[in-house]
């Protein structure tokens, strides 16, 4: 078997998928080999939970974080576990711990840490799991899978994609100028060119714009600062640790009554129907959520800030709908999806990812001493005779930057090579198909890709962010670790099967993993 990509998401199929397959082990006539395909030192965490800026912090508190659906606890213990041997950390579980949001790097860590035990525990139980630290070029469709590398090609009866995020788009044409970057993460690669300059542009203003703005305030920059987006909005603030919710409305005995057992598709109103209730019964009304925002950007953080000590009764609503969103997302008819996309969907995740309170007090104050500005609109960019970038927003008005950083995020659809190399190569040879919504198709109840014919292949599955069209909601790791949970199923049955030997491989074996604490 093999894996694709050495990120949070590996990571967590790998935990709930050894067990299974360590169950099982004597049902197979040759042992089992998992091979994990990584180009990075390490396996674990990726570009999300990268060693970085110790600003960047989740977007979840630390008991909220797990590679596991089952047991959010995982990373808070291992903390308090890990507190004696490092300050950082020591200093990261005091006071309300873990009641906190930590530094990413931390929960990196953590899941370097995780896999390096996984493989222990797998060896243990008859099951390699081998690191081969290069790039995968593409996949090859032959009687089984064949993952090609630059060193050779690695036959595999079954392979799960966990790529994780997509490259973000260059949405003004800027690729290749010098005073323009693409990549804003690791954002501590950054900081010290950013800081010898005036004035910066960031593109966006949601999550990674929000990242390169804290690091930059916590460096001491003083320079000039606008965040472009479309909306001109910031995400909500985390407001007060809240009770669970019971759904009584839209629940999944509901939702089988709607499709008629999965028989027949749903439109949109019914399903809103069914939340404006769920919200109501909590004492929220549904325009308080979704009607249309006005307003300066620095008002309305002040308003979310104020009212973040409070509880609010909504945000227990959204995320007691995580163990159905999928379904739901499943059920709606093909045009309720996409209106869905176009009319709610940056409001509905701006509501589930809030941003943490020390975020939103760092941007207010920046705004307070005219440092940053939120713009909204179209703009287009050009370069200027003395090397700067000039922005032309839509009613004529100009400025000009010295840097601009791309935070846009990830790109929903894949349409270039640029996007994602590997995804674009399964794309042209018709392993894979473009999926309208976002991502790739891929098969709801096993993940497996469907190919530009139609077919669906049962050897070669997709994990994460490239799946969004087929389940929608799947860039958090809480809603990862449920498709993992699904694929890990699925497959610690299937690999009952007699796998193939691998037609060739790394001459000195895989590198030493090592934990930097």
């Amino acid at each position: 078997m093999a894996i694709v990509g050495g990120g949070a998401a590996c990571v967590s199929l790998l935990h709930q998928m050894i067990p299974l397959c360590a169950d099982r082990a004597d049902r197979r006539a040759v042992p089992l080999e998992i091979l994990v395909f990584e180009k990075k030192p390490a396996v674990g965490p990726g570009l999300a939970y990268q060693e970085d800026d110790g600003e960047l912090v989740l977007n979840r508190i630390a008991d909220a974080m797990s590679i596991s659906p089952n047991d959010t606890s995982l990373f808070s213990r291992w903390m308090s576990w890990k507190a004696c041997y490092s300050r950082e950390i020591r200093e990261a579980t005091g006071g309300s711990f873990p009641d906190t949001y930590v530094a990413r790097r931390l929960f990196g860590r953590f899941l370097q840490d995780a896999f390096l035990e996984i493989q222990r525990v797998a060896a243990g139980r008859g099951i390699s799991v081998r690191v081969i630290h290069e790039t995968v070029i593409t996949i090859d469709r032959r009687s089984v899978p064949c993952v090609r590398t630059e060193s050779g090609n690695w036959p595999a009866i079954h392979v799960v994609l966990a790529t994780g995020h997509t490259n973000p788009k260059d949405y003004y044409g800027l690729a290749g100028h010098d005073r323009y970057l693409h990549f804003a993460y690791p954002v501590s690669e950054h900081i010290e060119k950013l800081r010898s300059v005036e004035s910066i542009c960031i593109l966006g203003a949601s999550l990674t714009a929000i990242d390169v703005a804290v690091s930059l305030h916590a460096a001491g920059y003083r320079g000039r600062i606008d965040m472009l987006s479309k909306r001109g909005l910031l995400p909500y603030v985390k407001g007060k640790s809240y009770p669970s919710h019971t759904l009584r409305y839209l629940t999944g005995n509901a939702l089988t009554r709607m499709t008629g057992g999965g028989t027949a598709k749903v439109g949109l109103r019914t399903v809103f129907r069914l939340f404006r209730r769920e919200l109501h019964a909590v004492g929220v009304s549904w325009k308080t959520l979704f009607a249309a925002e006005s307003g300066p950007a620095d008002a309305q953080l002040d308003a979310q800030i104020r009212s973040a000590g409070e509880i609010r009764p909504w945000a227990p609503v959204f995320r007691s709908l995580n163990g159905l969103v999928h379904d739901l997302w499943h059920a709606l008819d093909e045009a309720s999806q996409h209106l869905f996309l176009a009319r709610f969907a940056r409001r509905w995740m701006s509501i589930r990812t809030p941003i943490p309170l020390q975020n939103a007090t760092r941007l207010q104050a920046m705004m307070r001493a005219s440092q940053l500005r939120i713009l909204s609109g179209p703009a287009a960019f050009a370069a200027t005779p003395c090397g700067r970038l000039e922005m032309t927003s839509s009613d004529g008005g100009k400025q000009r930057y010295d840097m601009v950083v791309n935070a846009t995020g990830t790109a929903a659809c894949i349409d270039t090579q640029d996007d994602s190399a590997l995804i674009w190569s399964l794309l042209q040879s018709g392993i894979a198909a473009r999926d309208a919504r976002g991502g790739i198709k891929v098969d709801f109840e096993s993940g497996a890709l469907v190919s530009r014919t139609g077919s669906i292949d049962p050897n070669i599955r997709a994990l994460g962010h490239v799946t969004s069209g087929t389940y929608f909601y799947v860039d958090s790791l809480d809603m990862i670790s449920r498709q993992a949970e699904r694929i890990a199923g699925i497959l610690a049955t299937q690999l009952d099967a007699r796998p193939q030997q691998a037609a060739c491989c790394d001459n000195a074996g895989s590198p030493a993993l090592s934990l930097v604490i």
